[in-house]
């Protein structure tokens, strides 16, 4: 992470935030999305998703709308409630957010190598 990179804007115990990725794309089932509030550090109050994976006690929260279209291409379809029990890789990047630079958990497909479990 560069010097100029600022916290995820729902970093906390509650959400499972970029920095707990440690660098690293993990491949995830997802157990659960449902519809939630999300408080940013403004205290601005917006309608989001919160993906809650088999693997990890803590939900990702998002109200971004690449990540829901990225999930909803991935999943074949938008309706969010046929994605329990799907793959996905979660991965850690640096994007701007309002002018500043902060991590966010992006999606992609699970990559089917060959010799790799999934």
């Amino acid at each position: 992470m560069s010097e100029q990179t600022k916290k995820s804007i729902f970093d906390g115990s509650k959400w499972l935030c970029a920095e707990m990725l440690k660098g690293k794309a993990h491949n995830m089932t997802i157990a659960s999305v449902e519809d939630c509030e999300l408080t940013g550090e403004n205290g601005r109050k917006d309608n989001g998703h919160a993906v809650t994976f088999k693997e990890t006690k803590l939900p990702h929260g998002f109200t971004c709308m690449t990540t829901k279209r990225a999930l909803a291409t991935i999943m074949g379809t938008d309706d969010y409630s046929l994605w329990a029990g799907k793959r996905v890789c979660i991965y850690p990047v640096e994007v701007k957010v309002r002018g500043q630079t902060v991590q966010a958990i992006r999606y992609r497909a699970v990559a089917q190598v060959e010799g790799v479990k999934q």
